[in-house]
């Protein structure tokens, strides 16, 4: 099945948190290749956002 945003990039910065996490995971979930920045690598709940992103 064909997502709405294969072959896209997007960028997001400051996906640690809040709306940022959230755009990121859905752009991700529709297929999109995300390109993050953030100056935290964990949420503050400690979750590894990179890997929520690849799931």
């Amino acid at each position: 099945m064909t997502k709405k945003l294969d072959g896209m990039v997007a960028i997001v910065t400051g996906f640690g948190q809040g709306v940022g996490k959230g755009i990121a995971l859905v752009l991700a979930h529709e297929g999109a290749k995300v390109l993050t920045n953030n100056s935290k690598p964990k949420s503050e709940k400690g979750e590894d956002l990179s890997i929520l992103i690849e799931e």
